[in-house]
């Protein structure tokens, strides 16, 4: 358990599953597509996915709290990718943050749509359990009006948690240089989307190419994922299939990772 295919991460960690659709980004949500194939499964996961399967905010835990304590090497993992943190209630919260905490070896990796939820467990629980140290909290956001409403609040939480933005599916052109500094969003993630050939949405490669010039001014690492399936250029839009997402850009790769996310043995 724990393998994953997200190529900054070395684990994943589903404690809790399902999510509601709640961005333009949702539109032609992975993990809402995968749920669905998995429901119709006979076994345990075909269980737990019909419980969640109308992806309407309904959660499910997978039984996975303990997950990460089997996992002897220092690990950067990539926690609740199926569902949003935003989204929990406390007693998921508590659970989530205990086994972080408890797990000092590893380093974690949240992202949330919902910020105001998050901004909400931090404070209301604060008084029973502290976000752990070794998790950086994270918005995604798929445009400029979606930055301008998410980033300032995740701002707003204590400078010692540790903040990065993911900029997947990037569906239009975003600037990030009022927020970008180590201090405060201290990691860009950059992604096209990966949708069905009639309803995928281009990137454009000057956007790409922008961000990552506005992550270098700031002195912020930068990692591009992937293009996506549908790629706009000078030349027009390039459809791509899963096994050519080459995350090039103009023949370099951008796979930057902060240093406190580093593990042993990675430049």
């Amino acid at each position: 358990m724990g393998k994953t295919k997200i190529d900054y991460a070395t684990k994943v960690w589903n404690p809790v599953e399902g999510c509601a659709p709640c961005s333009p980004g949702c539109d032609n949500c992975w993990a809402r597509r995968q749920n669905y194939t998995w429901a119709c499964r006979r076994d345990k996961i075909g269980d737990l996915a019909r419980r969640v399967k109308d992806w309407d905010g309904s959660l499910a835990e997978t039984g996975r709290w303990n997950e990460p304590f089997s996992w002897k090497r220092p690990q950067r993992v990539f926690a609740c990718s199926r569902t949003d943190i935003g989204l929990f209630y406390p007693d998921a919260w508590f659970n989530l943050c205990l086994t972080m905490r408890n797990c000092p070896n590893h380093r974690f990796l949240l992202l949330t749509k919902r910020q105001y939820g998050v901004y909400h467990l931090y404070h209301s629980m604060s008084n029973q359990i502290a976000f752990p140290a070794n998790a950086w909290l994270g918005v995604t956001v798929c445009n400029q009006e979606e930055a301008a409403q998410k980033i300032p609040s995740l701002l707003t939480l204590p400078n010692k948690t540790q903040h990065w933005v993911s900029v997947e599916p990037m569906l239009d052109y975003v600037d990030l240089s009022p927020w970008l500094h180590p201090a405060k969003i201290g990691w860009v993630v950059c992604g096209g989307e990966s949708a069905p050939r009639d309803r995928v949405r281009p990137i454009h490669v000057e956007w790409v190419h922008d961000l990552m010039e506005q992550c270098q001014a700031a002195g912020v690492p930068f990692y591009f994922k992937q293009w996506g399936n549908l790629t706009h250029t000078s030349g027009g839009d390039v459809y791509l299939a899963k096994n050519h997402f080459i995350p090039t850009l103009f023949s370099k790769e951008y796979r930057e990772l902060p240093d406190a996310l580093k593990l042993e043995g990675e430049a």
